[in-house]
């Protein structure tokens, strides 16, 4: 398994922890293994991952901010919206600043 945000996935993306739980950004069974194909898994510690009112799971605005990063990857490799919709369901927005954490990225 890969992930397009880091090359260790045995330590939180955001914070660095060694404890971590490996999460699939797109939810449901059937997008398993399409984001297991396209990088989309992301290692969390556990309670930003499913533990807490502020984790993937459960944050909607947190759980957006990881899809719309899998937007820009997929942007910058030359595959387009309708694509990603096709292959996903759907295209998500997310308002407001962005945090510290998201702007460790660039896809470009």
């Amino acid at each position: 398994m890969f992930s397009v945000f880091t090359k260790d996935l045995k330590h939180c993306f955001i914070s660095n922890s060694p404890h971590v739980h490996l999460h699939h950004i797109f939810e449901g069974e059937r997008n398993r293994s399409k984001c297991e194909e396209d990088g989309y898994v992301i290692p969390l510690k556990h309670d930003l991952h499913n533990f807490s009112s502020f984790s993937a799971h459960v944050d909607k605005n947190f759980n957006n901010q990881l899809k719309v990063l899998c937007q820009e990857h997929w942007l910058s490799t030359g595959r387009t919206r309708e694509e990603f919709i096709a292959k996903y369901g759907q295209w998500w927005e997310f308002t407001g600043p962005r945090p510290a954490w998201m702007n460790k990225l660039k896809f470009n």
